[in-house]
């Protein structure tokens, strides 16, 4: 994600140039209120990264173990 001063149009070409370019994903104002869009966006990407771990690991306890043997 790449932020810019609310505004500045200068900083909207730069940031909008680098999304362009696929050096990143997102653009969004400096603006880190509760509401605001980077704050939405960081807070989705973060829950879609917990629940892939989450799913990861419930994969790893599902599946069988397998016969324990002596050594």
């Amino acid at each position: 994600m790449a932020v810019y001063p609310k505004g500045s149009n200068e900083a909207f070409v730069q940031v909008d140039k680098l999304r362009r370019d696929d050096r990143v994903q997102m653009i969004a104002e400096a603006d880190y209120r509760e509401d605001s869009t980077a704050v939405l966006w960081i807070m989705r990407r973060l829950e879609e990264r917990a629940q892939a771990i989450i799913e990861e690991k419930n994969r790893i306890y599902q599946q069988p173990a397998g016969t324990p043997r002596h050594l």
